[in-house]
């Protein structure tokens, strides 16, 4: 399975390929430190978590990008092994 670190790096790389590798080293710490210790709790990533380091629309393209991926089950939000 893969680490929270890994799922949150490739989906950004993909969903917002641009952003400094400064700006996803936040992102990726912003969740690891409010307590993502892997891949099934970002079903409780909300925009809002994303504040900081990233505005509304990227925060909300990235949380998106999940939904689209399969992690987060949009109608029952359920973690799927996506990328196990």
């Amino acid at each position: 399975m893969s680490s929270v670190s890994d799922v949150v790096q490739q989906t950004i790389n993909d969903t917002l390929p641009d952003l400094p590798s400064s700006l996803v080293n936040d992102i990726i710490n912003k969740i690891t430190d409010s307590g993502a210790s892997s891949p099934e709790v970002l079903v409780h990533v909300i925009e809002q978590d994303l504040a900081l380091p990233l505005k509304p629309i990227p925060a909300r393209k990235l949380l998106n990008a999940w939904r689209k991926r399969g992690i987060l089950d949009v109608t029952c939000l359920t973690f799927t092994t996506l990328f196990s």
